[in-house]
């Protein structure tokens, strides 16, 4: 080829390539997206990461807006394609591949998307994927990213759990949200882990602590041990797993690692999550204080009171270490320094934060010194703190009063001779413990000590009203007594069957006689609108001895209102009222405790403390009363025998009398009748029944 030749081969060459070039830096710049969102990471599949090739892989990606205004819808496409490939060889020989229009972000927002997701069956290989914009925008240096990672049939995975083996141990306070823990003892720790394993694999587990300097810099010690852990068939499960049992010798602040430090068969997939690292102390500090001092009766008092019990001690265990059966003392002196009494108290454990009480009796009156000590040196380690093992008060000891109160078993105070009554004394909380108490009744007969007694009603020497009284001496030698009444009694059945029960409380034998009767026929009781007079009851009490007054508590009364009253009264419309005289008809309301008490629409309760005549009212519907088949014989010298059948209500007991009347015909025909449903005329009627009544039937 000539010299011209060649140059214009290389000029035309040069011409094309440069034409090529514009061409695609125009096409580029035309189909340039405003803005700028950036691909700045893969989330899933984990880069570098090893996954199950039996489960879906999605692919997540992180998504930035970079710029202030709000992006424009966006393509995304992505790739997956078998070894270690460039974002172009990727697309050009994927496996799995799509897309994910993207929504407009908003300006400067960051947000994890996922974008599409593969399976690829029964795998075991390494994998790229190439994830990128449809068209670029801004700025292409962003626009694009690939990863690796690898899917494998033999998939094992143990997570370690976040957690602090030592949140389990029992009585371990925190300083600085850091558990603090004793030297030289043994702890048997425990954690949390998950773990996912193939069904054919053999997974041998290296689980184990290492104990370093707080800044993790120095291995200070470490100990672990294998297993082999059984196969989950593929699915995540959680366990719990144990350590090596931790104990170190020296004192400070560490950093405990532990987990899962080694694995061996079908290793572990992912080592980012298994092990797990907490912050602990070491000290064995000791320091058991008296916490406060203070009245046990009256926390707020500044005199104590006499008797047991009467001075209270908090201990608090402010160190690190727990303490077992240790003693602290109290110390009773008179102002002068003289010892008087000097008490101790046991303590059979106090751990770290926990707060005692000891208590301490206190023997003698007047102006005193307390000195509270707790012991200082406890298995040969000395209280680092003695300054606060002691409380000196100078104080006054006073006699509570006893004030006591009679508790009953029968509040109301009333007991059958053959019930057992239990009596119990109560004193003041500031009382001079400890107590001692004497019963007697009838201020010279003994009924037993102690504060509480039991005995039979009959003991007393029968029914009747008994007083008990209780003396009470305290242990400073004073005494106050209190007394109470008690009724022992007898129950007299007074009920009349079906009609009501009751019974009758009196302090002694006694009977009853009842008498349930009707009211006085056309009697004037004037019970109110729509009311009648219904029923009467009188009943009066006598002593088997005439001599001797029955001793009347109450009588209380159950009514069955069904078995009283007909069925067609409205049984809620009865009402009972106290009557003057069983002879009479002038009555009272029932008030106060004397009113009746509805239990429900058939009955009705009454207690009275005295006898009286009850007179019932109601309601008192018309009865439906029918006669029917009239008939006559005529008998000898004018005389009629007349027949009839009555049915209805007969048997109500308001069914008043029946009247028979004749009328005569006179010369010129006879006047008859009427049926009262036909042109009914009172004024007609009242005249025929005026003289003509010739019999009356009850």
């Amino acid at each position: 080829m000539s010299r011209v030749n060649e140059v214009r081969s290389h000029f035309l060459t040069f011409i094309l390539v440069a034409m090529i070039f514009q061409s695609l830096v125009a096409t580029n710049t035309a189909a340039a997206k405003p803005g700028d969102l950036s691909i700045n990471a893969v989330i899933s599949p984990a880069p570098g990461g090893t996954f199950t090739t039996f489960d879906i892989v999605s692919i997540v990606v992180e998504i930035e807006n970079n710029v202030n205004d709000t992006s424009p819808e966006r393509t995304i496409n992505w790739a997956v394609c078998t070894g270690e490939k460039t974002y172009q060889a990727c697309f050009g020989d994927s496996l799995f591949d799509g897309y994910k229009i993207l929504a407009g972000m908003d300006g400067n927002q960051t947000q994890q998307v996922e974008i599409g997701s593969f399976t690829d069956w029964n795998q075991n290989r390494s994998y790229t994927l190439a994830v990128g914009f449809d068209d670029y925008d801004q700025n292409v240096t962003n626009d694009k990213i690939t990863s690796q990672f690898t899917l494998t049939n033999a998939y094992v995975d143990l997570s370690i759990e976040v957690s602090n083996p030592f949140s389990d141990i029992p009585f371990l306070t925190t300083f600085e949200n850091k558990y603090v823990i004793n030297s030289n003892t043994d702890y048997d720790l425990e954690f949390p882990y998950t773990l996912e394993s193939c069904g054919t694999c053999v997974f041998d587990a290296t689980f184990g602590w290492k104990l370093y300097s707080s800044d993790g810099q120095f291995l200070v010690t470490e100990s672990n041990y294998t297993e082999t852990l059984a196969s989950t068939s593929g699915i995540e499960k959680a366990f719990t797993g144990a350590l090596p049992t931790f104990s170190h010798i020296a004192q400070g602040s560490f950093l405990m690692e532990f987990g899962l430090y080694n694995s061996s068969g079908n290793v572990d997939a992912i080592p980012s999550n298994n092990v797990h690292t907490v912050p602990i102390i070491i000290d064995d500090s000791l320091d058991i204080k008296a916490l406060m001092m203070f009245p046990t009766q009256d926390p707020t008092s500044s005199s104590y009171y006499f008797g047991e019990d009467g001075v209270t001690l908090e201990i608090e265990n402010d160190g690190y270490v727990s303490v077992y059966d240790f003693s602290v003392s109290l110390t009773i002196k008179t102002r002068g320094g003289t010892q008087l009494s000097v008490e101790t108290c046991t303590v059979s454990d106090l751990h770290p934060t926990e707060v005692e009480e000891c208590r301490f009796d206190i023997n003698n009156l007047g102006d005193l010194t307390f000195e509270a000590n707790v012991q200082q040196i406890f298995n040969g380690t000395v209280d680092q703190s003695s300054s606060n093992n002691k409380i000196i008060e100078e104080t006054s000891v006073i006699a509570g009063i006893i004030d006591p109160v009679i508790i009953q078993s029968n509040p109301e105070g009333l007991y059958y001779t053959g019930d057992n009554i239990t009596l119990r004394v109560e004193v003041s909380p500031f009382a001079a413990t400890p107590m001692t108490y004497t019963w007697k009744h009838s201020s010279i007969f003994d009924l037993g000590s102690g504060s509480e007694i039991t005995f039979l009603g009959s003991e007393l020497g029968g029914m009747g009203l008994y007083r008990i009284a209780v003396y009470a001496y305290d242990a400073a030698g004073n005494m106050e007594s209190t007394s109470i009444e008690i009724s022992v009694i007898n129950s007299t059945d007074i009920s009349h069957e079906p009609y009501f029960s009751g019974t009758a409380i009196t302090r002694a034998h006694a009977y009853s006689i009842t008498s349930l009767d009707y009211p006085i026929i056309n009697g004037k009781y004037n019970p109110g609108q729509n009311l009648s007079a219904l029923r009467l009851l009188s009943f009066e009490l006598f002593s088997d001895d005439p001599n001797k007054d029955i001793g009347l508590e109450f009588y209380e009364i159950t009514f069955n209102l069904s078995n009283m009253f007909p069925a067609n009264i409205p049984f809620d419309s009865i009402d009972i009222h106290q009557l003057n005289d069983i002879n009479g008809t002038l009555w009272t309301d029932l008030s106060g405790e004397d009113e009746p008490e509805r239990v429900d629409n058939y009955t009705m309760k009454i207690t009275l403390k005295h006898p009286i005549h009850l007179l019932f009212v109601g309601e008192l519907p018309t009865p439906e009363i029918n006669i029917s088949e009239i008939d006559f014989t005529q008998l000898a010298n004018g005389g009629l025998k007349l027949n009839w059948t009555t049915s209805g209500d007969i048997e109500n007991p308001y069914i008043g009398n029946l009247f028979i009347h004749k009328l005569t015909g006179g010369e010129f025909g006879l006047n008859f009748f009427t049926p009262v449903e036909e042109n009914y005329n009172q004024f007609a009627w009242d005249t025929l029944l005026s003289d003509s009544r010739v019999a009356v039937l009850t």
